[in-house]
């Protein structure tokens, strides 16, 4: 298995977006919009390849001074093993080069102790964003 940073709209970005279609969007009942899909082309993306198969994947964008770290999946066969704190890590690291200090995301609520785990703080109040709970996190790296 291994952690890497893919291209936009390579054959391992379109597999991540259907594990991320399947697992995150789906159970909700919500699409990938164009306009969504689009400005991900200003996103850094990060997978976990098992025999060439996506099983995991992440992404950040650059907000200001700040990155946002969004769609954290890895598929459920493959979870509790670390790889999720991978794709994370590298996440942070490839900004960390970059000179980016500050991550925040909205963690769904039933998903913060993985990202606590990882170093994120809780801020502010529980919110519901695409009809469930969520918390904003943060995270500076010095």
């Amino acid at each position: 298995m291994e952690i890497i940073q893919i291209k936009y709209d390579s054959i391992e970005y379109q597999q991540a977006l259907e594990l991320r279609d399947l697992y995150l969007r789906q159970p909700l009942g919500i699409v990938f919009t164009d306009q969504e899909l689009a400005k991900e082309n200003e996103a850094i993306h990060v997978v976990a390849l098992s025999n060439n198969v996506v099983i995991g994947c992440g992404l950040g964008l650059k907000q200001g001074e700040w990155v946002k770290i969004r769609q954290m999946i890895v598929h459920p066969q493959y979870q509790n093993q670390g790889i999720g704190s991978r794709i994370l890590g590298q996440l942070e690291e490839i900004f960390y080069q970059q000179n980016y200090r500050y991550f925040y995301l909205h963690s769904r609520y039933d998903r913060r102790i993985f990202y606590s785990k990882n170093g994120y703080q809780y801020l502010g109040e529980p919110f519901l964003e695409v009809g469930i709970l969520h918390q904003r996190m943060e995270k500076c790296l010095s």
